[in-house]
């Protein structure tokens, strides 16, 4: 499970940008769960703007799959599933293993720095931070490779999307047996990279990703089974 690179950003981000990226951010880490009610006139009183932008950004929303609109309810954070789950890795596969494919073709000195920061996890799995610096490494690698604007603007979209799922499903820091089989996972990729191997990149890759899609609805399932059923539930901080 991993992190995405963002391409490079207007500098001056419009009304309508600043909703998208405030409201995305909440969405991702949780704070509006799966299934709350996203009030527009709460988010303007919040957000001190018109209902207008407001709605413009939701819609934009809707079109990264963060929000749908029900009738006589207005805009819901997008819900998680397996079904869910399963689509985003499978999407990410296919244009994470094109961008890999692109980046044997390439020289990366940027790949041994990386490399080493993994061999060295594997001797300190407690390491949380070095597991995320290594995980957001090697794929914000491959995302700012990639030489297909639209395909490096979906991977960018990509890793809201996974990070939101994670942070759903997993709550807390991997345990170190997870830590250890996704460092040996990415370690397969870089050294692919590394060696100019694409058709073993390639499969790295695209074995990486099931597995971590395996992962992630595991973890789905494991704290389902173990907390009480969610109940959907308004933003509704006052005026």
């Amino acid at each position: 499970m991993s992190s995405l690179a963002q391409p490079k950003r207007r500098k001056i981000l419009s009304l309508s940008d600043q909703l998208v990226d405030a409201i995305k951010e909440k969405i991702v880490n949780n704070e509006y769960a799966p299934g709350s009610v996203l009030q527009i006139d709460v988010l303007a009183a919040e957000h001190d703007v018109s209902t207008t932008p407001v709605r413009e950004a939701l819609l934009r929303l809707m079109g990264e799959g963060f929000v749908s609109f029900m009738r006589n309810k207005g805009a819901i954070v997008a819900d998680i599933d397996d079904a869910v789950i399963s689509d985003v890795y499978e999407y990410r596969s296919l244009l994470e293993e094109h961008a890999a494919v692109h980046a044997c073709s390439l020289d990366l000195p940027e790949i041994r720095e990386i490399e080493h920061d993994m061999v060295l996890l594997a001797k300190h799995l407690h390491d949380f931070n070095l597991y995320q610096k290594t995980d957001n490494a090697l794929h914000d690698l491959l995302a700012s490779v990639e030489p297909n604007s639209i395909i490096q603007e979906s991977l960018y979209k990509l890793k809201s999307q996974s990070t939101r799922l994670r942070n759903f499903a997993e709550r807390t820091p991997f345990p170190e047996s997870d830590v250890k089989e996704i460092n040996g996972e990415h370690l397969e990729i870089a050294r692919a990279i590394k060696s100019k191997d694409a058709p073993r990149a390639k499969r790295a890759i695209a074995t990486h990703l099931e597995n971590s899609k395996n992962r992630t609805i595991d973890a789905l399932t494991r704290n389902t089974d173990t907390q009480d059923a969610f109940h959907p539930s308004e933003v509704s901080h006052k005026r």
